[in-house]
């Protein structure tokens, strides 16, 4: 009896994983799903950077760097619409959300990139790139 317990247990729990790992792997090749694999690259480089006043004067030009690169992620992944699809939002919401990130990588890019700018002014700047991509997930991820 408690043979075929065990195995009606294993067996949902087989299928279970096999649908949630399909699911999955359909995610993982969208194209908008390797752009914002980047963009979490980036944004962790940049995390690095401005945590403190020693990492920030040593990878300043990276912080530059990587934020100019959010930037140009931002503008590739505004044109997607699956994500207004998928959470029965309206297209325009998605694009707003994309040009405030697209802003605020701007505005991190310009601070970063001054000389002689300070630790704590790029991230006050910092903190607003990382509320943009806050207010898009609690929109556009909410299931996750």
């Amino acid at each position: 009896m408690l043979r075929k317990w065990t195995i009606l247990g294993l067996t949902m729990a087989t299928v279970t994983a096999l649908a949630g790992g399909i699911s999955m792997a359909q995610d993982e090749d969208s194209p908008l799903h390797k752009i914002m694999e980047q963009v979490n690259a980036k944004k962790l480089a940049i995390n690095k950077g401005v945590r403190t006043p020693v990492a920030f004067k040593k990878s300043q030009k990276i912080v530059a760097e990587s934020a100019n690169d959010l930037v140009k992620l931002s503008k590739e992944a505004r044109v997607f619409k699956e994500p207004s699809e998928k959470q029965k939002q309206p297209y325009e919401k998605w694009t707003m959300l994309m040009d405030d990130m697209t802003k605020s990588a701007e505005n991190l890019a310009k601070v970063a990139g001054k000389d002689g700018v300070t630790q704590p002014k790029a991230k006050e700047a910092y903190n607003a790139l990382n509320k943009s991509c806050t207010a898009c997930h609690n929109v556009f991820r909410v299931d996750e």
